[in-house]
């Protein structure tokens, strides 16, 4: 495979035959089998076992995904959960296709930590630079604040935007972080993360970029 498979308690996206994309998370891998968790919203409404479907997810790479099969629908403690079959190779998404522009936003970012049990992190304050569908740029003032809060590379995050008057929040991983060289006083770094946004916040994000693009070409008119 080009990639590996989502780790334990990773967010993915189901994806089924309807081309809707649904939130999840990897319950467990067993003998080459992924269970995650059913979408809360289409626990009533899972496929039949052996019907198709996709797993996406975050990576340093970009947006993975895998194609599967449906091999049962169980529960746990109360829990319904999936399990599939993962088939083929993983595929890399082409973050290129968003369309992507300069931003100057209030950002959150904080780690998800792998131990569900773990109290709430703090998130760190940053701007956003540069944002798409499916990922963002941003600045910190402090890198030592993103080491204190834990965020590191190829680490899980969760990212609220603040676009205007809505506010969006993405899950996804942090694909570098960079600080200033030469150092300066103000230790600023900048983080660079990808994310698969749902149906709802990658509409609002794609209003944003497009009004960005509106305000630079008439600045550069003017």
């Amino acid at each position: 495979m080009t990639a590996v498979l989502p780790a334990l308690n990773s967010l993915v996206r189901v994806v089924l035959a309807d081309e809707e994309e649904r939130p999840s998370r990897v319950e467990s891998h067993d003998g080459g089998l992924l269970t995650v968790a059913a979408p809360w919203h289409a626990a009533t409404l899972a496929p039949q076992a052996g019907e198709p479907l996709s797993i996406r997810w975050p990576s340093v790479r970009g947006i993975c995904e895998v194609g599967a099969t449906l091999v049962a629908v169980d529960r746990e403690n109360a829990v319904p959960l999936w399990r599939v079959q993962p088939e083929g190779e993983v595929r890399i998404l082409q973050r290129r296709r968003f369309v992507r522009a300069d931003a100057s936003a209030p950002v959150t970012v904080a780690p998800i930590p792998e131990d569900t049990e773990t109290g709430r992190i703090e998130p760190v304050m940053a701007t956003l630079s540069n944002l798409s569908e499916g990922g963002a740029r941003c600045r910190v003032e402090g890198i030592t604040a993103l080491e204190k809060a834990g965020l590191v590379e190829d680490g899980a995050i969760e990212m609220r935007l603040s676009l205007g008057a809505a506010i969006v929040h993405v899950v996804g991983v942090v694909i570098r972080i960079t600080p200033d060289v030469p150092w300066t006083p103000k230790d600023r770094a900048e983080i660079v993360a990808a994310f698969e946004a749902p149906d709802q916040a990658a509409d609002l994000i794609r209003r944003y970029v497009l009004n960005q693009q509106v305000l630079a070409r008439r600045a550069a008119r003017d």
